[in-house]
């Protein structure tokens, strides 16, 4: 009685108050993303099909099985469901989402260049406030409430999509960020993204106490509340962690290519100041030509 049937995964469906705010964010996502898809055909860009398939079956998808399909309709019945609900709200969905890169799509980078949304998007805030927000379901009457009332569930839902977004958005949107984000230091807030994300599932998995004891799921015949919460801790670290590893690839990604724009740049600069020799008979040499040029050979001379 720890764990649902296996069929449940696929027939457990439910629109509940959470059930119908997450039919109705998936449809506006949608639509944004579809109008954008249609002004970039109509501007002649085209747009990686991977995005495409990024921003609807992941984050779209994971967004309605969290909400209305099988996750959010066990949420009440199985705490680690519920902290599954909470983390793919958090993380796995915001990260989808971001990867089918919306915001320049929909020429939003305006919307991330005033102080305010400087502040609000600053990465290692960010990082605090999704932690602390999990924690926060957790540790207070935030989990049970959104439990007993719907409209503190709907609440929820937006909280934990937002944090997520202002995390995910700035970090994997090249360009979003200011100067000082190069793609090594986006790394590098990811690797510490993974490391503060699995606080939570850890409090969680090792605390002897119940957090939640009046989870309706308890009262089931055979259920264990402290398996569960083991079960709910480990939910939270696995999806935090699982989500944070590809996300890091990614940014290594953009590292990569951020190295050979850069290195074609100097290329194209080197290549317009090199002096061009009229002479067909002087010898090719390996030696590069700025060690002989006037201009910068002092720069390279040593003591």
């Amino acid at each position: 009685m720890n764990a649902p049937a296996p069929s449940a995964w696929l027939t457990s469906w439910s629109f509940d108050a959470v059930g119908a705010v997450g039919v109705v964010l998936a449809l506006a996502l949608s639509i944004t993303y579809a109008v954008g898809l249609v002004r970039a055909h109509r501007a002649g860009t085209a747009w990686p099909a991977w995005r495409t398939a990024a921003y609807l079956l992941l984050g779209i998808g994971s967004l309605l099985y969290a909400t209305c399909g099988p996750i959010g309709s066990l949420r009440s019945a199985y705490l680690w469901m519920f902290a599954l609900h909470v983390s793919v709200l958090g993380t796995v969905t915001p990260v989808a989402l971001a990867l089918g890169d919306p915001v320049r799509l929909m020429g939003w980078q305006r919307l991330f260049t005033g102080r305010l949304a400087r502040l609000v998007t600053f990465p290692l805030l960010a990082v605090i406030v999704d932690a602390a927000g999990i924690l926060a379901v957790f540790l207070t009457g935030y989990g049970q409430a959104a439990l007993d009332s719907g409209a503190v569930g709907v609440i929820l839902v937006l909280h934990m999509l937002i944090v997520g977004l202002v995390f995910s958005l700035p970090l994997l949107e090249e360009g979003v960020l200011p100067q000082w984000a190069t793609p090594p230091v986006r790394t590098l807030i990811a690797l510490g993204d993974g490391l503060v994300d699995a606080i939570p599932g850890i409090v969680v998995m090792t605390t002897t106490t119940l957090l939640m004891p009046r989870f309706p799921g308890f009262s089931r015949a055979g259920a264990d509340p402290h398996l569960q919460q083991r079960w709910a801790g480990g939910a939270l670290l696995a999806t935090a962690e699982s989500i944070g590893l590809p996300m890091i690839a990614i940014l290594f990604a953009q590292w990569m290519r951020h190295d050979e724009r850069q290195a074609a740049r100097v290329d194209l600069v080197l290549d317009a100041i090199r002096p061009v020799s009229d002479d067909p008979d002087e010898p090719e040499t390996d030696r590069p030509w700025w060690l002989d040029d006037p201009r910068f050979a002092h720069r390279f001379k040593q003591d």
